[in-house]
């Protein structure tokens, strides 16, 4: 669910810095969420959190203490006029109209929200692959953004 047709550009808020709904997720998931918010900043994209609320894939990895993240453009739910106004799109309708439905298919994606997130989730590879540790590990190297903004590479 990265590329919804009317999406805006979420985060997955792993260290409850928004201070909403559920409660940070495991040690280590808000360096997964930092990770993609110096992404989207370091292009130039807006972004907001999003709650970790165990609706995704996710969970069970969540429940059994492993460090989560991740994006999201929207599902089902409905775009509020301040997501239109920072993503563009149509306000009071749905993210995804075709959600779970049979007109969910490649044909019912948003492109220009397709190459943002497939530029940050490949960051994130190359970053964690790069790194001697992965999140949540006492003793890892830092993340920063590289000279060029594009990618938070390991000084």
């Amino acid at each position: 669910m990265i590329a919804s047709p009317n999406y805006a550009l979420h985060t997955l808020d792993g260290d409850d810095s928004d201070a909403e709904g559920a409660p940070a997720g495991p040690p280590g998931s808000g360096e997964i969420e930092d990770l993609f918010e110096r992404y989207y900043t370091g292009i130039g994209r807006p972004f907001i959190g999003r709650d970790l609320n165990g609706r995704s894939d996710y969970a069970p990895f969540m429940a059994a203490g492993i460090p989560v993240g991740g994006l999201f453009t929207g599902a089902d739910g409905i775009k509020t006029e301040a997501e239109a106004e920072k993503f563009g799109g149509q306000a009071g309708m749905a993210y995804d109209e075709c959600y779970h439905l049979a007109c969910d298919t490649i044909a019912n994606v948003n492109d220009a929200a397709l190459e943002v997130n497939f530029g940050a989730v490949k960051n994130a590879a190359e970053v964690w692959a790069q790194s001697e540790v992965l999140p949540g590990t006492a003793s890892r190297r830092p993340v920063d953004a590289s000279e060029d903004g594009h990618h938070a590479l390991i000084k």
